[in-house]
């Protein structure tokens, strides 16, 4: 086997500080990068190789992309989630419909507490329920 064909076979990779998962079904790849709380999912180009991936890092890296993770983290919201730069994602995996309903509506009930604007949606490989906070200075001012 190719590294080349090797490459191909990768679906998720975890490297030092950031996560690459490659879902070929949906033409995306999404990039996590842990210390900067950064994440993106960008369409795959029909060819594509390693090169490729990691500029996309890089420039991910190197975006202007305002992290306000640490202002999300003091939202203090307990479970089973991992804040982010755009607000913090509830990761389903190994989770029933039930378990799911509950603590989404325990989440929803937090933050409409806080009366917070914010928007929900699924991954697109549905593995995580993403909580989009509104980064309005007047919304980001009734977390603290």
């Amino acid at each position: 086997m190719d590294d080349m064909e090797l490459f191909n076979k990768i679906k998720s990779i975890t490297l030092d500080k950031v996560t690459i998962d490659i879902n070929k079904k949906d033409n995306k790849l999404m990039i996590w990068i842990f210390d900067t709380g950064k994440i993106r999912t960008i369409n795959l180009p029909k060819k594509y190789d390693i090169k490729w991936i990691m500029k996309q890092i890089e420039k991910i890296q190197n975006s202007k992309l305002k992290n306000l993770m640490n202002i999300f983290e003091k939202l203090e919201i307990g479970g089973n989630i991992y804040y982010t730069s755009f607000g913090f994602s509830y990761d389903m995996f190994f989770k029933n419909e039930s378990q799911f309903k509950i603590d989404i509506n325990l989440i929803k009930q937090a933050l409409d507490k806080k009366e917070l604007k914010y928007k929900c949606e699924f991954s697109d490989a549905k593995w995580v329920y993403r909580f989009i906070i509104s980064q309005h200075r007047d919304n980001l001012k009734k977390i603290h």
